[in-house]
């Protein structure tokens, strides 16, 4: 079987180079900017601006380390993230032998390999697969503890699950509100001590040096939003981001459910059942996920919710285990059952890749990527020393071009904060150049730009529908 598992391990990382080779997203720039001022000596900033402008702030640190050895920073946090892919497919399947009898552990396995998102962000740079990672690592924990008490040091491991994705703060309050109720007075408190440890030193830091523990994506993202501000369109394109990401999890799922209910038929039985069983911590995280980013009206992106894949295929290996068990399947059937789970979602998977997946990330690759790079080579011969440059998407601009920058979203200038729009903040800012694709209309502001490069790129995002104009312009 540990032979099987390296074979697919290999193929994984082979089919990954074959299709996403080239596609590396603008924030994955952002991570290595800040990494790029980390062993500059400019501390911790992003092309100069000290900004808390990072939801994952462990990830540049981790590629400024590994860019000392590499000596070049899109390759360290490529390689990073590949690293981090490889390493959660091991564990899945580890942690799902815990539990399960080593063909069920492989499927496991397997679906984390198929999985089309899982596969899209593996060399990307992102802190994607490093999430993934360590919500595996949360659910080995809680298998083994449900065994006999986890080691300690694995519980300081996953209190850096936090700085590699922010959603960890709600998971772990709810992992271990969990565990106290469950083990009461039995519950190790220094497991908890243990994992919030690296959470405190980095809020710490936070605080003594950019004055704030609260990033500005948090902000600019949720931070204006009242708590109860549900919006229908982002209910329903939320809902379908979730469902095409375990699309074939979810229906083998509710099949199993349908399976296991009918066998039962007491209701009681069945809330006992369910109270009982150990994907009930899983599905509560699920849930939580999902409702806080509604409750907030934030938009759930891929690798958002990445994340989110480990839990519904152990949830559905559970459940697939248990609705067999109740209707005493043979192993002949059982072996039917996997084999049915593992070709659905080999044919999803591919469908979607090949159709959907695949394309968006050609077309980021050929138009947003390939022009925002001759973009960034242009402003850098324009570059006198100390010009600023105004846009949204700041991540390759702010790692190539060479200019300070001025970010319209706030994303990496805390200073954008402080005006009510974008023209406020235009205005007061006064940089060299500017570039937009329909942000902002240039007859609101006063300042005097003149159109020095334009270019039309394919839709931005697979829910893109329309080509996008980037103007490029230089102040008079």
């Amino acid at each position: 079987m540990n032979k099987l598992l390296f074979v697919l391990v290999v193929l994984f990382v082979i089919t990954a180079f074959l299709l996403y080779y080239h596609f590396v997203p603008d924030d994955a720039f952002i991570h290595i900017g800040y990494a790029k001022d980390i062993l500059s000596g400019k501390g911790y900033s992003f092309a100069g601006n000290k900004t808390y402008g990072s939801t994952a702030p462990l990830w540049p640190p981790l590629i400024a380390a590994t860019g000392i050895v590499l000596r070049n920073l899109e390759m360290s946090a490529r390689l990073l993230s590949l690293v981090f892919g490889a390493a959660s497919i091991l564990m899945m399947f580890y942690t799902a032998r815990l539990r399960f009898d080593p063909l069920e552990s492989f499927v496991a396995a397997f679906l984390l390999t198929a999985n089309t998102y899982f596969l899209r962000w593996l060399l990307t740079g992102m802190e994607a697969s490093a999430a993934v990672f360590f919500m595996i690592l949360l659910a080995f924990i809680f298998y083994e503890e449900n065994d006999r008490p986890a080691k300690r040091p694995l519980y300081f491991l996953l209190g850096f699950a936090p700085l590699i994705r922010p959603e960890f703060y709600l998971i772990l309050f709810i992992f271990f509100a969990y565990l106290m109720l469950k083990r009461r007075r039995n519950f190790d408190f220094a497991k908890l001590v243990l994992s919030i440890v690296p959470i405190l030193v980095w809020l710490c830091f936070a605080e003594a040096y950019y004055g704030t523990i609260i990033p500005t994506t948090y902000l600019v993202k949720a931070g204006g939003q009242p708590f109860f501000s549900i919006e229908f369109s982002t209910l329903v394109r939320d809902t379908k981001s979730l469902f095409s990401e375990s699309f074939v999890e979810i229906g083998f799922i509710f099949i199993a459910l349908i399976l296991f209910f009918v066998s039962i038929r007491d209701f009681r039985l069945i809330a006992a059942n369910v109270l009982r069983s150990e994907s009930f911590l899983f599905v509560i995280l699920l849930v939580s996920f999902f409702c806080f980013y509604e409750l907030k009206n934030v938009i759930i992106i891929s690798r958002y919710s990445l994340m989110l894949v480990p839990l519904f295929i152990l949830v559905t290996i559970d459940c697939i285990s248990h609705a067999a068990h109740r209707w005493k399947f043979s192993g002949q059937r059982r072996h039917f059952v996997w084999i049915a789970l593992i070709t659905a979602s080999t044919l999803y998977n591919s469908i979607f890749t090949a159709f959907v997946v695949k394309p968006d990330a050609d077309r980021f690759y050929e138009g947003f990527q390939k022009q925002y790079m001759e973009i960034a080579a242009m402003l850098r011969k324009l570059n006198t020393g100390s010009c600023h440059v105004a846009l949204s998407d700041v991540g390759m601009i702010g790692v190539y071009s060479g200019c300070y920058i001025d970010d319209l979203d706030g994303l990496v200038d805390k200073d954008r904060l402080k005006y009510k729009s974008r023209e406020d903040y235009l205005r007061a800012k006064k940089p060299e150049f500017l570039i937009l694709h329909g942000e902002m209309d240039l007859r609101n502001i006063d300042t005097s730009f003149r159109e020095i490069y334009t270019t039309t790129l394919p839709p931005f995002g697979i829910n893109g529908i329309q080509d996008v104009k980037v103007c490029v312009y230089q102040a008079r």
